[in-house]
């Protein structure tokens, strides 16, 4: 199956993001992660940031992995999906084939969650 995201809007997020990250987005968000207490209006600035460091690398590597813009302007990834987990005997929804182990966040224990390299991966 293919999925397909227009070539502008993928370099205006990409470039949003990444001059947000530029911008020191790292910095801010480990101050606030090393509070205590936030107030509402730091925690909704912390999930922001969150936010944006989470969508900034898969729309890297969708960009990496995906075919040239064609005569449209559109920018396709093919993905293969298979239907349900390890243990489900073929049932259940699809699943994307493939992906990454996203970097541990916050304090640096535990993992990351699994993404795939794909929109639905998001």
């Amino acid at each position: 199956m293919a999925e397909e995201l227009s070539e502008e809007r993928l370099l205006v997020a990409l470039e949003t993001l990444e001059l947000a990250a530029a911008a020191g987005r790292a910095q801010r968000q480990h101050n606030l992660e090393r509070k205590t207490r936030l107030a509402q209006d730091e925690q909704l600035k912390l999930r922001v940031l969150r936010r944006h460091a989470a969508c900034l690398e898969p729309l890297r590597r969708f960009e990496a992995a995906a075919e040239a813009v064609d005569e449209r302007g559109r920018r396709r990834l093919w993905v293969e999906y298979r239907r349900g987990g390890a243990t489900s005997e073929g049932r259940g929804r699809h699943h994307v084939i493939g992906g990454y182990q996203e970097a541990a966040g916050g304090d640096g224990g535990g993992q990351g969650k699994w993404r795939s390299t794909s929109l639905q991966g998001w």
